[in-house]
């Protein structure tokens, strides 16, 4: 393990836990940039799902997308652990959702939810029913 990875990432868990929410994307980006270095596939899906989340929160649509995509990306190849995907899932949903794609988020939501249900997570099934009820679903286009 990489003794400085793990630093980083604490770090940028201790910044969040204390409202810091820059610092800790900061961290994060940096963890990932590490984490691709030394070729340490988990901590880097690990970091790019919080850059995700981060990036969201801050308006960074363009970097919370990216992030989100990457990080759904290595959980899908990595099929070991569905609650890893569908928490990735859900961040690349709101990174959608952020740059007004919200009907792309559709699919993602429902993947999600599925995951969810099938390990019995009440508060991921939920939240996915809720943003699937408001979202809007792109339907056949109306005749002229």
């Amino acid at each position: 393990m990489d003794d400085m990875l793990a630093h980083l990432i604490n770090q940028a868990k201790s910044h969040l836990q204390w409202g810091n929410e820059a610092e800790a994307l900061a961290l994060y980006q940096e963890a990932a940039d590490r984490a691709r270095q030394s070729g340490d596939v988990g901590r880097l899906a690990f970091s790019l799902r919080h850059i995700c989340a981060l990036a969201c929160d801050q308006n960074k649509g363009d970097i919370a997308l990216s992030a989100g995509q990457e990080a759904v990306a290595i959980y899908r190849e990595r099929a070991e652990k569905p609650l890893d995907l569908a928490n990735a899932l859900r961040v690349n949903a709101l990174a959608l959702a952020a740059i007004g794609e919200s009907d792309q988020a559709v699919p993602c939501w429902a993947e999600a939810r599925a995951i969810y249900l099938s390990l019995d997570i009440a508060s991921g099934v939920a939240e996915a029913d809720r943003w699937l009820a408001i979202t809007p679903r792109a339907g056949p286009p109306t005749p002229p």
